[in-house]
């Protein structure tokens, strides 16, 4: 059920925009989580089609990146900053 409402922009709006508690001043511009909900031209804040297609965008990319580098990287990265404070 929450998956049906969440993918459902008539009965939830991913544009944080079109949110009441915005909308009605609940919620202020300068609440501490604003840089989380404030919209963005992103894929997180895009509805429909739009969605989509800046989702495969997205997607596309990632698939792109070769993990085992990236995975290596982390590992080399993370080892080194935890000896430093261990």
């Amino acid at each position: 059920e929450n998956l049906h409402v969440t993918r459902t922009p008539s009965q939830f709006s991913r544009d944080s925009r079109r949110w009441r508690a915005l909308q009605d001043g609940s919620v202020a511009p300068d609440h501490p989580l604003a840089p989380i909900f404030t919209w963005q031209p992103v894929c997180v804040f895009a509805d429909g089609a739009k969605h989509e297609r800046q989702r495969g965008a997205v997607t596309d990319s990632m698939e792109r990146i070769d993990t085992r580098g990236v995975r290596r990287h982390i590992n080399r990265f993370s080892n080194r900053l935890v000896n430093d404070f261990c």
